[in-house]
């Protein structure tokens, strides 16, 4: 039973080499970690550029297609204003 405490102790001792080698270890996770932060920092900041570009984008687009209907529309009217006009010279004339 003293032999079992005996070797449960020496398997608990942790040399300042092993404990060193863990620290060394523990800081090489923590700069990996802070790197991946900054990374994914940066990662969030292109995703941000690129939606705001994309949305933009899509505004342009919009825009873009509606110019058409907005000239048919225009075209649409002036045609609508000639024949009004015709149709009331031609109302006048007869008048007189």
């Amino acid at each position: 039973m003293r032999r079992e405490a005996e070797t449960m102790a020496e398997s608990e001792y942790v040399s300042r080499e092993e404990l060193r080698e863990v620290i060394r270890r523990l800081e090489t996770a923590e700069q990996r970690l802070n790197r991946g932060d900054v990374t994914l920092a940066l990662i969030n900041q292109s995703l941000t550029t690129i939606d705001q570009k994309l949305s933009d984008l899509m505004a342009w687009k919009t825009i873009e297609q509606d110019k058409p209907a907005k000239r048919w529309d225009g075209v649409v009217t002036q045609i609508i204003s000639i024949i009004v006009a015709a149709a009331a010279g031609f109302a006048v004339s007869k008048l007189f």
